[in-house]
């Protein structure tokens, strides 16, 4: 069956973005199509979208919408402003998600609710979630039709970049005492530490993804491309930014990761690429080292001083036969909401990688594209999950770890991303700790490699990854259902990939050769030339 995605431009560009990072098969159109997803409707479009759904089409809406809320319930004359939303079940290995206005509260009726606003966490059995849907859906004559009372695209936003009026140049830029102005602070007031664990972004993500199959039974389980090839879970993926770091430490940082069996992505400033000649890089890349930009352009750039510092180090990565695809700022430094993002564009970036909170954690673990107030951009953000010098040294408010403890907790998260939530661990070991420092962290990413390497874990660095990530959404896999069968066949660029389908299907159960994952309820299975799925009904 096909999606059709409608509404207005940069909502449904995003919701587009959504859908081919979930791996949805089906196609993707800008009309009505059988199961339609509606980012936003204009003025009077409501009757005629009910009479869609009361004829036997089946509609989501991702925010609420005035003209639609009758079918749901009665709507409340005030609103407020929830923090959370508290799912229903245990599908999922996350229960609270953080929610942004604008909200929308109903007397529900007739509905079926997959979760509700909640003014916090319960504390001392004093019951802190409310009865008022954050998410519901419900058949209407011949056709289902569902509805999140937030909005699910402005939410996914934030909790993947911030807020402009934080940003250097906006209304409340961060205040550091040597003035320097960072990428975390876009987050200042966004992310609620306690959820630090769960990748959010990626959370809501996956509730769509339910509410779409909801509605698309019984015609299609909505098969999907899974994230990793066959048959993984997660991949571990290590990089460091040079910070000034010699050539002599730099290249024995270099082969240290090599020889204790990972891969690695050196994101280099200017002046500490200079001295490597063509041969040399060109050497270490054979041997997994990836190389990106670590620009610098001052505490408090202009747009127009890092524009500057972006051309001449596009012009140093052609010297050295290096592609200038892949960029980290030091100290986390981003000009404006989306001015940085601009100039990385336009100076031909295609990655980015930083760090969003100073706790270990992501809102989304895996590649998403930046967005500009008018669209989407070229470049491709996979935050950082945690970075050794935060966690080691008393500079982000909180409590610093050992590199032996560190180890222990990060070899933790690790697992939680390969048995529950299925995210990169994409962690920044900068080469001065493990080369020439005091606080020596060789045992801590020696042990992250080997509790990897040991669980059959992948280890890449940025480019091998993004390699993989390119060819998954090239690939081409044709879906075909018949009763309760599910034909899927490999046309193009389908080696390797895996298929997720809900482990049930129209009240039957999943039969296949296949890998259980409990952290969002599907079964994923190798796509061979030919792969038969059969769902069937329960002993």
């Amino acid at each position: 069956m096909k999606i059709g995605i409608i509404g207005s431009k940069w909502r449904t560009e995003f919701a587009g973005d959504i859908f081919s990072r979930l791996g949805i098969l089906s196609g993707i159109t800008g009309g009505m199509e059988n199961l339609t997803v509606a980012c936003d409707i204009k003025p009077g479009e409501g009757a005629c979208l009910a009479d869609f759904v009361k004829n036997g089409g089946n509609l989501i809406l991702l925010r609420p919408e005035p003209e639609l809320l009758h079918l749901f319930g009665k709507p409340l004359p005030y609103t407020h402003s929830f923090p959370l939303v508290c799912l229903r079940g245990n599908k999922f290995p996350f229960s609270f998600l953080q929610v942004f206005p604008n909200i929308i509260l109903i007397e529900p009726e007739n509905v079926e609710i997959t979760g509700t606003f909640a003014l916090d966490l319960s504390v001392n059995r004093e019951n802190r979630t409310s009865r008022y849907p954050a998410i519901a859906w419900r058949q209407f004559g011949n056709g289902k039709i569902g509805m999140f009372f937030y909005d699910i695209i402005s939410t996914i936003l934030v909790l993947q970049q911030g807020r402009e009026f934080f940003a250097s140049g906006y209304d409340f830029p961060p205040r550091r005492y040597d003035g320097a102005y960072r990428a975390k602070f876009l987050a200042e007031e966004v992310l609620d530490s306690r959820l630090s664990r769960v990748p959010q972004a990626h959370a809501h993500e996956l509730i769509l993804l339910e509410i779409c199959r909801q509605l698309a039974a019984p015609a299609s389980p909505l098969p999907r491309i899974w994230y990793y090839p066959w048959p993984n879970t997660t991949v571990l993926l290590l990089s460091g930014d040079s910070d000034g770091l010699d050539p002599k430490n730099l290249e024995s940082a270099w082969t240290k990761v090599t020889g204790w069996g990972g891969s690695y992505t050196q994101f280099l400033m200017i002046n500490d690429l200079k001295p490597f000649s063509r041969n040399a890089l060109a050497e270490w890349k054979d041997r997994n080292i990836d190389f990106g930009l670590h620009y610098f352009a001052g505490l408090n750039p202009s747009s127009g001083e890092m524009t500057d510092h972006f051309r001449e180090a596009s012009e140093l990565f052609s010297e050295k036969g290096l592609p200038f695809v892949s960029c980290r700022g030091h100290s986390l430094i981003w000009v404006g909401w989306d001015e940085q993002i601009k100039i990385m564009s336009e100076m031909g970036m295609l990655r980015s990688s930083n760090l969003l909170t100073w706790e270990w954690g992501v809102t989304q673990g895996l590649p998403y594209r930046l967005y500009t107030k008018t669209g989407s951009s070229k470049v491709y953000e996979i935050q950082v999950f945690s970075s050794d010098d935060v966690t080691l040294f008393d500079k982000s408010g909180l409590l610093p770890m050992r590199p032996d403890e560190a180890l222990i907790r990060m070899s933790g998260a690790l697992d939680s991303m390969k048995d529950l939530f299925y995210q990169p661990l994409n962690p920044i070991f900068h080469p001065t700790y493990f080369t020439n420092h005091p606080m020596d962290t060789s045992g801590w990413l020696e042990g992250i490699i080997h509790h990897a390497r040991s669980n059959n874990i992948p280890i890449m660095n940025h480019a091998q990854f993004f390699n993989w990530w390119h060819r998954r959404s090239q690939a081409h896999i044709i879906c075909n259902i018949s009763g309760n069968k599910v034909l899927l066949e490999g046309r193009r660029n389908a080696d390797g990939t895996a298929i997720a389908l809900p482990e049930y299907w129209n009240g039957r159960k999943i039969r296949c050769a296949g890998k259980c994952l409990a952290g969002t309820g599907e079964i994923i299975v190798p796509i061979e030339k030919q792969t038969e799925v059969s769902y069937e009904e329960e002993l």
